[in-house]
């Protein structure tokens, strides 16, 4: 892709980086500082500085690569992170593709993101491929985010599990189980406490004197149930309230499928809304504001993950933050277990994030917890 067809935060991430190489980088970067310099929005910003940042990871990990080679002592596996399309795509799959190159720092690790890279729509042809290529790059195993967005997607990722089985290959799901209610459990699934954190978010709002709180769920699939299983569950020890759950369509304009959100929030006049995602919870702020409502004032918004979004505006959004990097270690775990136990049933474990309290919740936050 040339310069002047790449998206805007892409060029700035390619200055930056080649002013890196020539060690001209000055003093230390921020999301106002680029936007500042350049002349762009605070979200173009952060998504330029998160591509930089990962490819100054990617240029440390190819030189531990090559000096491990040398040693011919590299553990090599896959990674398949098949991420719902989207404006916040790129950050979301690098979100949990940095917990891996995070462990690429010990020494002795490679994790290798192309081969199975899912592109726009998968076939079969490309995915045979892909596990041809992971199984003769010498890999041992696939770690693998499946989408959670169609059919035709959790389709192709069955497909995927089915050829990975075909050459021999592990395969340890990342965040959730393929799509699907109530989907029996096929592989090793390592996930953040969902439960915990849908839970932690609606006491977190009742703390905050909130009585009608709403939660925002996005897809069937084992992670957006579970957090939403946290929320009523939240509800019912505190029998403050009914339910109420609000599901995003996965078609429409974006803009649209916004509108309708805010406008059932508003008739149930909600006053807190709990959203599957950090993305989603921008989009509810943004709406909300156009319609005159105050955050939090008169509605406050928490929401799962942690990208960075939510320290990019004025309102910074309380998350409860996904913990890659320990996401990725016990992946790496289950993922040795299983090679030396690869008769075991289906194990599942479950790493606790982190609740960060902003100004989304409440006025004044004490501090980020």
């Amino acid at each position: 892709m040339t310069a002047e067809i790449s998206p805007r935060y892409v060029q700035i991430a390619d200055q930056l980086h080649a002013r890196a190489k020539s060690r001209d980088v000055g003093s230390p970067l921020s999301v106002r500082k680029v936007a500042s310099e350049f002349g762009v929005s605070s979200v173009t910003a952060t998504r330029a500085l998160q591509l930089f940042r990962v490819r100054l990871v990617d240029q440390a990990v190819s030189v531990r690569e090559a000096q491990d080679n040398s040693a011919a002592k590299l553990e090599r596996w896959a990674v398949c992170l098949h991420v719902s399309p989207g404006p916040h795509q790129h950050a979301a799959a690098q979100l949990t593709a940095d917990g891996f190159r995070s462990l690429t720092a010990e020494g002795g690790l490679s994790f290798d993101f192309d081969s199975l890279r899912p592109g726009e729509q998968p076939d079969a042809k490309r995915i045979k491929a892909g596990i041809a290529t992971t199984v003769a790059s010498g890999a041992k195993g696939i770690f693998f985010l499946p989408s959670r967005v169609s059919h035709d997607s959790m389709l192709a990722d069955e497909l995927l599990l089915q050829s990975a089985a075909a050459a021999g290959l592990p395969v340890v799901l990342l965040e959730r189980n393929l799509r699907g209610n109530d989907r029996p459990l096929a592989r090793d699934l390592v996930s953040f406490h969902d439960f915990e954190g849908g839970r932690l978010l609606t006491r977190h709002l009742q703390e905050q004197g909130r009585r009608r709180i709403a939660f925002l769920t996005g897809s069937p699939t084992s992670s957006h149930l579970e957090r939403l299983a946290g929320y009523l569950s939240a509800l019912h020890s505190s029998g403050a309230q009914e339910p109420l759950v609000v599901e995003q369509s996965a078609t429409g304009n974006p803009g649209a499928v916004y509108t309708e959100l805010a406008n059932r929030l508003i008739e149930w006049q909600a006053d807190g809304v709990i959203c599957y995602h950090e993305y989603a919870a921008v989009g509810i702020i943004m709406e909300l504001l156009r319609r005159g409502r105050a955050v939090p004032a008169d509605t406050a918004v928490a929401a799962f993950y942690n990208l960075g979004l939510g320290e990019s505006y004025s309102i910074g959004i309380t998350a409860y933050s996904y913990p890659a990097k320990t996401v990725a270690a016990r992946a790496l775990d289950i993922m040795r277990w299983r090679l030396k136990a690869p008769d075991a049933p289906p194990l599942k474990v479950v790493v606790p994030g982190e609740l960060i309290v902003r100004n989304s919740s409440c006025s004044s936050p004490v501090a980020e917890r």
